[in-house]
């Protein structure tokens, strides 16, 4: 297995991809990074880990990885179905892939946060996937 990433963003939102490839979607953030994201989807200001925001942050990474199997229908690594978005908070976690798998990984800038929260202001969408073999 190898180390995919440590957890320098303390939120992660995984969504599970099935189909010709399985893999996962890991969206990773700092707190006030979720409650800017979440905010923007529901248009409610948060300030807490409530119901609504962690609905709001799931729905989030369920967008997004929903964008990305659109994306990917006719390819080599197509996915047919998503699994219900898990959220993992907290600072000391490690995500580990079992060899072969496929892993791109995006970082976002999120420019409406103020400089002064310089390290909230990014977010990481990771894409892992292992192609089945026919």
């Amino acid at each position: 297995a190898s180390k995919l990433h440590g957890a320098s963003k303390p939120i992660a939102v995984l969504v599970g991809l099935v189909g010709r490839s399985n893999g996962m979607v890991t969206l990773r953030m700092t707190e006030r990074g979720m409650y800017h994201i979440a905010g923007k989807l529901s248009g409610e200001e948060h300030t807490q880990v409530d119901e609504a925001c962690l609905d709001a942050i799931g729905e989030v990474g369920n967008m997004i990885a929903g964008c990305i199997k659109d994306n990917l229908m006719g390819t080599d690594y197509e996915v047919l179905n998503l699994s219900v978005p898990s959220l993992v908070l907290g600072a000391n976690y490690d995500f580990y892939m079992t060899r072969g798998f496929n892993t791109v990984s995006v970082e976002f800038e999120l420019t409406q946060i103020p400089i002064a929260f310089q390290r909230d202001r990014f977010f990481t969408v990771t894409i892992s996937l292992l192609r089945r073999v026919a």
